[in-house]
């Protein structure tokens, strides 16, 4: 099998254990949205955003499994001539290519995460591929489904890892595509694949919503 088979079909087993998973969350209501407030950083023109979830066991509190140390994730947002620059970084203590982080924006201005493609999706994974994705998620939280189409590669970013610090990812979004964005409101996901048990899912994601990034 060639490598680019066996990515697509961790791809597919990645997205069945989400869809299953997210599919028994709504039933319990688990997924609680890490709301968080956070005042930006202004420098040369960037904004940055800095977040952090202490470790423990249960997300819907903002704890998380993914390290046993504090998580961070910081975001910078920059304008550039033809594209929006987006610099995040967060200290996952472990390498995998399928561990991934999103970006929605509120292209509408509904001030909610819509239905399946409407608010335009960005999937970037830790392997330098992307996707097409399929998310339903509301302003409250409750996550209702994610599914994938097959990975490709990415043209929008570029991932690194350094033991000790964790993922960069370095975005650039064409401005075009983002000349119709209502909302000066981001949605961000990361999630670690390295999950011991599909019961324990949703203790391996960070989430939150904020304002502020144009």
């Amino acid at each position: 099998m060639s490598k680019k088979m066996e990515k697509i079909k961790k791809f597919q087993i990645l997205a069945i254990m989400l869809t299953v998973c997210l599919a028994t969350s709504l039933a319990f209501n688990v997924y609680q949205f890490l709301n968080r407030e956070c005042e930006p950083s202004e420098t040369s023109g960037a904004k940055t955003f800095v977040y952090e979830w202490s470790p423990g066991e249960l997300v819907v509190l903002g704890q998380q499994k993914i390290t046993n140390e504090t998580l961070r994730l910081e975001l910078t947002f920059k304008w550039e001539e033809e594209a929006l620059s987006i610099n995040a970084t967060i200290n996952d203590n472990d390498y995998d290519t399928l561990d991934y982080m999103s970006l929605v924006f509120d292209r509408n201005g509904n001030e909610v995460i819509d239905v399946g493609l409407e608010d335009g999706p960005y999937i970037f994974f830790a392997g330098n591929l992307t996707c097409t994705a399929y998310i339903i998620l509301d302003k409250t939280g409750k996550v209702y489904g994610i599914t994938y189409l097959p990975p490709k590669e990415s043209t929008y970013h570029n991932c690194t890892f350094t033991e000790g610090e964790g993922y960069t990812f370095n975005i650039r979004i064409p401005k075009s595509e983002l000349s119709e964005v209502k909302a000066n409101m981001v949605h961000f996901y990361f999630t670690d694949k390295n999950v011991p048990s599909l019961e324990e899912l949703e203790s391996y994601w960070v989430s939150v919503m904020f304002e502020g990034w144009q």
